[in-house]
């Protein structure tokens, strides 16, 4: 399932009270070992306040909303060294094709759930040259 389709997507408890937006996702990268890891989301609650809710506390998601226990820290978010915010810091990230055919920007990512019942990167959707995506924050030059 890839990241920007579920920006935005309601968070519901089990009883299906709302929680708050799904607004990113955060991952913690292993090196060269294989696939980023894929901990938890980031849910904005009302009050603009954006708190973390861990992927083993999701009990469902699909393309019209996110389901979680009812057990959320309402602390909130603070990112740490190691972890990584997909939408903030890699959505539109310039990046070296390992073919070495060029650079390419990264307009998505797919995340997938193992058996093991572990959530891992498993795709980029990328696009050679420079991005048209309405997520960077360049503006077109007019004439």
């Amino acid at each position: 399932m890839f990241v920007a389709r579920l920006l935005g997507l309601d968070v519901f408890d089990p009883l299906g009270d709302r929680l708050g937006r799904l607004r990113d996702v955060v991952v913690l990268s292993r090196g060269t070992r294989g696939a980023p890891h894929v901990v938890g989301i980031v849910v904005e609650v009302p009050g603009k306040k954006r708190v973390f809710v861990p992927m083993t506390r999701i009990t469902s998601i699909d393309q019209t909303q996110v389901i979680c226990t009812g057990l959320v820290n309402l602390r909130r978010f603070e990112q740490r060294g190691a972890e990584t915010l997909v939408v903030a810091e890699m959505f539109d990230r310039r990046v070296t094709l390992a073919d070495g055919s060029g650079d390419a920007t990264i307009e998505d990512i797919a995340m997938d759930k193992h058996r093991s019942g572990d959530w891992f990167v498993s795709k980029l959707f990328v696009r050679r040259g420079h991005s048209l995506s309405p997520l960077s924050g360049c503006a077109a030059t007019r004439p």
